[in-house]
């Protein structure tokens, strides 16, 4: 056998064994949103990878005094200008899809209601 031949198996073995990491871990995610129902699903255009993503990096909604504050983590707060500069407004911790989708659909989530 040669070493193209037995590098290539390696490689195929290895791509084998992460796929089915992934799709373990993707199975979990998908357990773990359908036992908590998080109404951040209702929102349209908001996949479960969107929402799990949005979850694990807020936490507890109760932390953030205000939406702006949650805005603000997020990085969708205003742009600001500072010394004649201005502040890019879009260089977030989130996908820009699921940001896309929040503003496409003008979602507006009290603090107090649960997203999680």
């Amino acid at each position: 056998m040669s070493a193209k031949s037995l590098e290539l198996k390696h490689t195929i073995k290895l791509i084998k064994e992460l796929t089915s990491e992934i799709d373990e871990i993707e199975d979990s995610i998908q357990q773990i949103m359908d036992e908590l129902h998080p109404p951040i699903l209702s929102i349209p255009g908001m996949g479960v990878h969107s929402a799990a993503m949005i979850l694990a990096e807020i936490g507890d909604f109760s932390n953030f005094d205000s939406p702006d504050k949650v805005l603000a983590y997020a990085g969708c707060s205003p742009s600001t200008y500072q010394s004649g500069k201005l502040t890019n407004c879009y260089e977030t911790r989130f996908s820009l899809s699921a940001i896309r989708s929040l503003q496409r659909n003008q979602v507006r989530l009290p603090l107090e209601s649960r997203l999680c």
